[in-house]
């Protein structure tokens, strides 16, 4: 009986996972249904997740950050620039108008590649609104891709993470502190 109850459990938070993560990759140029298909290892980090009892829009959003950033890999470093220059100036109202079905079309001049993770990110900021993640789990997400787009490595990303972890909890003593 507990091991059935585990798998419906098991099998219940993998569909809330993939529910996020289609929300949050809505416009994967391959169609949603082929994001598992393309990524076989995302079933196991979802089980991996769903053992250390991770929240299923969290886990959502480290499967979607980790298929972004990997998807970025394909990019000329050109597109990866257009994007990264493009996303910061964005009309997010716009966008969020164009997903709510208010205005019929994206705007013409902004890449497919900034709209598509322009909706990631802003999926993910209505998921911190509704207090589906924390505030931090965005920030992470936000820094992901755009580490990703300035063509920083996974390490890098990391290391620059911990590093700003480290800064605020030891914060290095000023000039005038009598320390060489």
């Amino acid at each position: 009986m507990a091991t059935m109850l585990k798998f419906l459990q098991r099998r219940r938070y993998k569909k809330q996972v993939l529910g996020n993560v289609y929300a949050l990759l809505r416009l994967y140029p391959l169609g949603l249904d082929n994001i598992v298909k393309c990524y076989p290892g995302i079933l196991s980090a979802i089980d991996s997740n769903f053992a250390e009892q991770i929240p299923p829009p969290r886990s959502a959003l480290f499967v979607a950050a980790s298929v972004l950033t990997n998807d970025l890999k394909a990019l000329t470093v050109e597109q990866c620039l257009l994007i990264r220059n493009q996303l910061p100036t964005m009309p997010m109202a716009q966008l969020a108008a164009v997903m709510a079905g208010e205005i019929p079309k994206f705007p013409e001049e902004i890449a497919f590649g900034t709209i598509m993770y322009g909706v990631a990110i802003l999926t993910a900021r209505m998921f911190v609104d509704s207090g589906k993640i924390e505030h931090g789990d965005y920030t992470l997400f936000w820094s992901e891709i755009f580490g990703a787009l300035e063509g920083k490595t996974g390490d890098q990303r990391s290391a620059e993470r911990i590093s700003a972890v480290l800064d605020e909890l030891i914060p290095l003593p000023s000039s005038d502190s009598g320390v060489e």
